[in-house]
Formats: C-alpha cells, sequence, structure tokens
C-alpha cells in the first residue's frame, strides 16, 4: 500500500485569486498544511530560510508550524490556488487556520502530519496541468456550495493524487534531484548554434537562475558547463573519427564559432582541436 492510499483529507479553507508583480503575503504560520497550485504566472515561497521557485504549472505543499511568505515575481503577476487542509479527518482546529508574525501561534495546536506522509516540502511540477485545473475548479464550486461536505473531501483527495501519485514523490530534495535529471536530459540533445541553453531550459518552465542552481547541487557544474564538456567529449570523437574540418565540427556541435569552439576545447583538453587531431 502506498502512503496515497491512507489520505483521507479535511479541507478548511479555500480560495483562489491573483496577485499582482510585487504583491504577496506576509510572513506567518500556518495550523495545519496549506497546498499552493500555481495556474499563471510565477511566485516564490518562502520557507523558514529556503525559497521555493513556483511557476505556473507548479505546486507546493507548506507543512504547518513552519514560518513562511510568498509573493508574484512575475511582470504579469500570479493566479494561483489554495487549500488549507490536513492528510486525515481530525478534531477540528482549536486555532486560527493561520497567524500573522509577529503574533504568536499555538504550538499546542498545530496539526502535524501522520507518520506514513513523506516527510519535508512536498512539491512538484504539475504533469496533467489540464486535469488538475479542472479538478481544481470542481472543488472550489463544490466548497462555494457546501463546505466540509464530503464531496469537497473526495474532490480535494481527487487533486492530491493527480498531483503526488506519480511515483508517490518524496520531499522536495526528491523532486528536486529529478528536474536535475530533467535539466541534463535536455542538454544530452546536441544543441543548434543558434540556441541558448537558456532557451533549450524554458520549456521546463522554472526560472532559468533556480535551475541553474539547482543543476550545479546536484552535478558540480553549470548546466553550460556540462553542455560545454558534453560538446567536448563529442568533438573528440569527430576529431578522431570523422573527414569534417574543424569549422564543421564546431557548427555541428552548437558552437557559435571555430574561435569560441577552440577556446572551450583548449579549456577543458589543453590542447587545440587542430594539434589534438594530429
Amino acid at each position: 500500500m502506498g502512503w496515497l492510499d491512507q489520505v483521507n483529507p479535511q479541507a478548511h479553507l479555500l480560495w483562489h485569486g491573483r496577485w499582482e508583480h510585487g504583491g504577496g503575503e506576509p510572513a506567518r504560520w500556518l495550523h495545519d498544511h496549506e497546498l499552493v497550485v500555481v495556474t499563471e504566472g510565477h511566485c516564490e515561497v518562502t520557507i523558514e530560510n529556503d525559497v521555493f521557485s513556483c511557476p505556473a504549472g507548479s505546486f507546493i505543499v507548506v507543512p504547518p508550524g513552519r514560518r513562511h511568505s510568498s509573493g508574484a515575481v512575475s511582470e504579469e503577476g500570479v493566479y494561483r490556488y489554495c487549500v488549507h487542509f490536513d492528510w486525515v479527518w481530525q478534531r477540528a482546529l482549536r486555532a486560527p487556520i493561520f497567524v500573522f508574525m509577529p503574533h504568536a501561534f499555538d504550538e499546542a495546536a498545530v496539526h502535524q502530519p501522520p507518520a506514513f506522509v513523506p516527510s519535508g516540502v512536498l512539491r512538484g511540477d504539475i504533469d496533467d496541468f489540464e486535469r488538475v485545473k479542472g479538478a481544481l475548479d470542481t472543488l472550489a464550486f463544490e466548497w462555494r456550495a457546501q463546505q466540509g461536505s464530503s464531496m469537497c473531501r473526495a474532490y480535494l483527495l481527487q487533486v492530491l493524487v493527480q498531483l503526488l501519485a506519480e511515483g508517490e514523490r518524496g520531499p522536495a530534495v526528491g523532486w528536486e534531484r529529478v528536474l536535475a535529471l530533467r535539466v541534463k536530459k535536455l542538454l544530452d540533445v546536441t544543441m543548434s548554434s543558434n540556441e541558448s541553453v537558456r532557451e533549450r531550459l524554458q520549456q521546463l518552465r522554472f526560472s532559468y537562475e533556480h535551475l541553474c542552481r539547482l543543476f550545479r547541487r546536484h552535478f558540480g557544474v553549470t548546466p553550460v558547463g556540462y553542455l560545454n564538456m558534453l560538446r567536448v567529449e563529442r568533438a573528440k570523437s569527430q576529431l578522431k573519427n570523422s573527414d569534417l574540418n574543424i569549422s564543421e565540427i564546431a557548427n555541428k556541435l552548437g558552437f557559435s564559432s571555430p574561435a569560441y569552439f577552440g577556446r572551450v576545447f583548449r579549456k577543458y583538453t589543453g590542447t587545440s582541436p587542430r594539434e589534438f587531431r594530429g
């Protein structure tokens, strides 16, 4: 049995709306969990000292009892759905759902997650965006009609399963590893000279800066550095096993010019392409 098979969610609050650029919520404490689904724009969620990038088509579950804040960083603003909930049905909250700092919150009233729920911050990219968006809209409609009904619980469970069921995602570190591998997979495909790394990675819908930090944290090198290392290895094979001239190899591997190819090749091998060919 997977951990999602044990979930019987209880919703406490649901709302959705738009923040303009620079808008957001100040630091606060939660007594329950908060699911945030971003459907338009790009926001950042800070939990204690960790900043999580949340572009359109992504989600994050903020755990209770941790200081957090959020804000819109994209020029077009952000549209998001927010659901406060518990993973299983339990006693009603004995305190407000959240408390803004600097006011203290009641630690004894915090609804901690059950032991079967993965620890840490759950987050990820949404695989079937339209399906999840439809389930959220249905949940929002049912919430307006009858808050806390059995149908609300059923639709919330549907949303959680759709977001989390792929491999039963664990904490953020696990998903970040998956995302870093997705960056690597995109870079492993030969790029043309008129396509930049930034352009190639746009399809992941995370900020380029966030992807660079994440990739370096997991692989010890920037995406550009990895791509150049990959190109040099391919160039070494081409130089030894083909009749292509150096300019043709540089163009085939996506270097902007033979001169730039030569500088990168020397950086990683200590010799020029011509000297390596012999």
